[in-house]
Order: C-alpha cells, then sequence, then structure tokens
C-alpha cells in the first residue's frame, strides 16, 4: 500500500472509529529513524509528543510518539 492510500484510509478510518467507540485520542509509536511512518504520521494528522528513548517492540530504541486528536 503505498503513503497516499495509506493516509486516505487513516484519515478516514480514524474519524469514523472515534465516534462510534467514543475515542478522543490515538497515539502512533514508531522508530525515530524510520522517515517513512513518521511521514505518513504527520500527513495522517498525528502530532509529535515525544521524541526520545523509550521501549519499542521489548527493546530500548529511539522513539517517536504522537498523537491523533478528535
Amino acid at each position: 500500500m503505498n503513503i497516499k492510500k495509506t493516509c486516505l484510509t487513516i484519515t478516514t478510518f480514524s474519524p469514523a472509529m472515534a465516534e462510534k467507540l467514543n475515542i478522543k485520542e490515538v497515539y502512533g509509536i514508531c522508530l525515530a529513524e524510520n522517515t517513512a511512518s513518521v511521514c505518513v504520521l504527520e500527513k495522517c494528522g498525528f502530532v509529535q509528543v515525544y521524541q526520545g528513548a523509550g521501549n519499542y517492540q521489548g527493546k530500548e530504541a529511539r522513539i517517536l510518539k504522537t498523537v491523533w486528536k478528535k
């Protein structure tokens, strides 16, 4: 799936599911070095809330945490 399709899916799905499940925030976490994932999160309206050391899939790594708000 390319970035445009991924973003379209997320930006369409997130508000609908947030409304249905009464969710106000969705968090996204990726490796800080994974520029493709960072770009997708940004294009989908997620805002960075943290960058630094953290647990990622059971290992200590430099991560980026983002949040999407309804």
